[in-house]
């Protein structure tokens, strides 16, 4: 019986010795997050090759609180240079001028008008060298019309090129028409057309009335001519002379209408750069200048009536001073009482 006890004693005891060597065993084993601290080298460490890098710090991106330490800010890259931008390191050449040939003034109907280059590119004042070639437009004409004719080689003209006179208007200088009136009135005349016919009476026995405006006008060609004159002061003058040349209006907006039209811009243009040569200022297209005396071609209107106009302005800046002091050579018409 006590053999019996002592089997089962050691039996428990074999029992409890093999549960405790494989826990003992076990604390003895160091935990991952019980690691002490890595000893410290004294020796500089080594960059690492970028072979030698581990596929996961590889695969890694380089940014949230991963990323590496920079000294500086990186910023965005400066953009890329402009389109054309010369980017070889050799010496730009500069191109030499060459010069443009002239180009001759079109007749064909295939292609379009040319106009002449614009003298004021920039926009400012011409070149002063641009500004004595100017032309002399004394020496234009239209159609046997020029700046300085009387009326009577007017009239004479115009029965050589086939005109008629279609109005002849007369008038008296700057201010004479108000002097004649108050002095008609002191003659107690007050009807209106007794003081027209008085006024003019007046004018007749100064010889002082001229003729101011005559129209002509050719039907055939739908040409006419609206030419002014000065005073006698200035011998009677032409200052002014407008040719004008109207266009169909009775076609309607077709392209075979619309055709036509060009064919005659073109040919109206190609005749003026023609006789006339190229404008001294091509963007209103004036011959001569504005300040002295000038010629203008225009064309308007959805017909295309064309037109040209011959000013001289010294003529008639020359009429209207003469006017100024015959107005100072008359009797004094106004009594003021103070003034005595």
């Amino acid at each position: 019986m006590l053999k019996g006890y002592k089997k089962i004693f050691f039996l428990g005891i074999s029992v409890l010795y093999s549960f405790s060597c494989p826990a003992q065993f076990i604390d003895e084993i160091p935990l991952q997050f019980e690691e002490t601290s890595p000893k410290v080298s004294t020796e500089t460490p080594e960059k690492t090759a970028p072979a030698e890098q581990s596929k996961e710090q590889q695969s890694k991106p380089d940014i949230g609180r991963g990323a590496k330490k920079r000294d500086r800010i990186i910023l965005t890259p400066p953009p890329l240079p402009e389109i054309g931008f010369d980017l070889s390191d050799k010496p730009s050449v500069p191109e030499t001028p060459t010069e443009a040939s002239p180009v001759p003034v079109v007749n064909s109907r295939q292609e379009s008008i040319y106009l002449p280059p614009s003298d004021k590119a920039g926009g400012g004042i011409p070149s002063p060298l641009k500004m004595t070639h100017v032309h002399d437009v004394h020496q234009f004409d239209i159609e046997g019309f020029y700046l300085g004719m009387q009326p009577k080689a007017v009239l004479q003209m115009a029965l050589q090129k086939g005109y008629k006179l279609q109005k002849t208007k007369k008038a008296l200088p700057l201010f004479q028409t108000s002097y004649y009136e108050i002095l008609c009135r002191r003659q107690r005349i007050y009807n209106p057309s007794d003081i027209r016919a008085c006024i003019r009476q007046m004018g007749q026995k100064n010889r002082q009335d001229y003729i101011e405006e005559i129209v002509l006008v050719k039907p055939g060609t739908h040409e006419m001519f609206d030419i002014k004159f000065t005073s006698y002061a200035t011998d009677n003058e032409a200052y002014q002379i407008i040719y004008a040349n109207k266009g169909d209006s009775s076609l309607n907006f077709t392209p075979v209408n619309l055709a036509k039209k060009l064919n005659r811009k073109e040919a109206f243009f190609n005749a003026v750069f023609a006789r006339y040569g190229y404008p001294d200022d091509s963007n209103q297209l004036i011959w001569g200048t504005k300040e002295d005396a000038y010629m203008q071609v225009t064309m308007t209107g959805s017909a295309y009536d064309a037109i040209i106009k011959l000013v001289d302005r010294n003529l008639s800046d020359a009429d209207y001073f003469e006017a100024v002091d015959w107005k100072e050579n008359q009797e004094t018409l106004y009594h003021f009482g103070f003034d005595e």
